[in-house]
């Protein structure tokens, strides 16, 4: 009996893994209570054509009806709830004990069990031995109740109650051990899961941490280059206004002194300034050989998340082989209902010697013959359910797959943020080289401008070496210059890598939004 429609397998698409589990166990338990209700009450209106009263068979149909129909409104309202599970238990369990107390027919006791079997999908070990614990002493009062109040004392009736309550005992320690190693399965599956993304969501933010590092460094960088390239600038305006001062009268000697101190300032910026983007160069590179590190870090983590995601497999593995012992079980439980059967016939062929002495001894054989054909139906349903938690296994194995493709993927990612790191470091490994020669021409600059600035207060015979300074002077600006557009090209390099590692990571928790 299908009770899920076709929007509400849309809308399942759309839940956590954790909610999809839920409102599976919450559709099968649904489904086992509405499967056995409408049994029940197809078996207590049959009884109406053997003779019993009506109104007893109806008002028992009716209370049989009631925990079904509000089961089902209560699915349909919130397939997720969590509480679900023990309000729906709850009424059926009440409903189905009075049914029972009100029949003769003791091995109704027994139809609960698929319900019992259909909570396993819980994967909470504590509430399926409470309820089976529940069950079982309730199997064994009612043996008593139809033993001492309903006068079921006939051998055969006791042969009936002893089998019910030693068919409850067997299925109770197969649930529960069935739940035990569920339950066990989907934590340690869960557990691994969640300390693997753990442990990648904070490499990761170290990654993220060092990559602004990155790009904070290379704007401080390219700042300072856009400040030493107005310095060189006007560098080679003032000696430009030096060699065009050389030329003139010996009038013009103090504005050229003044002119070269000025020179002289700009002169010790630009040392600082080119000692800082040394300094800049070097932290940057420290960052870059972090972050390198920290993707090392990120692919061994990787593949030790791949190593226990294959075991959590395994595990699921291990619960299909337990699904499959669950089926042997169902199948003792089959060959019961057939030697109940043969004892039924028995029954009735000795009634049938006993001619009219035996027309009631043949009855109650044939209602045994009935029950026992209901239970083989039963257990049938029962194996229903174990091959749906069969195929929940199946899909777990299916969705681990999945993670290990994405496991993949993310490897070929962190390769490629590793990449770019190198790239990187490749690049501040040439920026730290033209400022090393950026700061050696800047010292010889600052050289040369003193002797300018010597020459100059020794007013006669320096003109010739205040020309030769200042065009030695223009040269160096000249070369400067071309060794700082070799580094904006440096710098615009490892700003294009700084992009592209902030674009996999951005990919990268993407990823991980989409896995939760």
């Amino acid at each position: 009996m299908n009770l899920e429609t076709e929007a509400d397998i849309m809308e399942c698409t759309e839940l956590t893994f954790e909610e999809k589990t839920l409102k599976r166990a919450n559709y099968a338990l649904t489904t086992s209570i509405t499967f056995v209700s409408i049994l029940l009450i197809v078996l207590y209106l049959g009884q109406i054509a053997q003779g019993f009263g009506i109104v007893k068979c109806l008002s028992v149909a009716a209370m049989i009806a009631v925990p079904m129909a509000i089961s089902n409104v209560l699915y349909r309202v919130n397939p997720i709830s969590d509480r679900f599970k023990n309000i729906a238990f709850g009424i059926f369990l009440i409903a189905f004990e009075a049914a029972c107390l009100s029949s003769t027919i003791f091995l109704y006791n027994i139809f609960i069990y698929p319900v019992l079997i259909s909570m396993i999908m819980f994967f909470d070990l504590k509430l399926e031995i409470r309820f089976s614990g529940i069950t079982l002493v309730l199997t064994i009062l009612n043996g008593l109740y139809s033993f001492y109040v309903l006068g079921c004392q006939s051998q055969q009736q006791k042969n009936q109650i002893f089998m019910a309550c030693m068919l409850a005992f067997i299925l109770g320690v197969a649930i529960c051990i069935a739940a035990r190693a569920a339950k066990m399965h989907n934590e340690e599956a869960l557990d691994e899961f969640e300390k693997n993304r753990s442990k990648q969501e904070s490499m990761m933010d170290s990654i993220v941490t060092v990559g602004q590092s990155v790009n904070e460094s290379t704007q401080s960088i390219h700042a300072l280059v856009e400040e030493l390239n107005e310095a060189t600038n006007s560098v080679n305006t003032a000696m430009s206004d030096v060699a065009a001062s050389m030329e003139s009268t010996s009038s013009s000697i103090q504005e050229q002194a003044e002119v070269t101190g000025k020179i002289q300032d700009i002169i010790n910026e630009t040392v600082e300034m080119a000692d800082e983007l040394e300094q800049i160069s070097k932290n940057t590179r420290a960052s870059v050989k972090t972050g390198q590190k920290l993707v090392s870090d990120i692919v061994t983590q990787t593949a030790q998340i791949e190593q226990e995601n294959t075991m959590v497999k395994e595990n699921m593995s291990e619960l299909h082989t337990h699904t499959k012992d669950m089926q042997k079980i169902i199948g003792i439980i089959q060959q019961i209902s057939t030697q109940t059967n043969l004892l039924a016939l028995n029954a009735s062929i000795e009634a049938a010697r006993a001619g009219d002495a035996g027309k009631g001894f043949a009855v109650v054989a044939e209602e045994i013959r009935v029950l026992s054909e209901q239970t083989k139906q039963s257990t049938e349903n029962i194996e229903e359910i174990i091959n749906k938690l069969d195929q929940n296994a199946t899909d777990t194995i299916t969705s681990m797959d999945h993670v290990m493709d994405k496991i993949g993927d993310q490897v070929v990612m962190i390769h490629d943020i590793e990449d770019d790191f190198a790239g990187i470091r490749s690049g501040m490994s040439d920026l730290k080289e033209n400022s090393i020669h950026m700061s050696d021409n800047v010292r010889k600059l600052k050289e040369s401008n003193t002797t300018l600035v010597d020459s100059t207060n020794t007013l006669s015979s320096t003109s010739e070496e205040v020309s030769a300074s200042a065009e030695e002077t223009n040269a160096m600006c000249a070369d400067n210059a071309e060794r700082f557009t070799v580094i904006n090209g440096v710098l615009e390099k490892l700003t294009a890598e700084t992009s592209r590692m902030d674009g996999f990571i951005n990919e990268y928790h993407e990823m991980h939004a989409q896995e939760m």
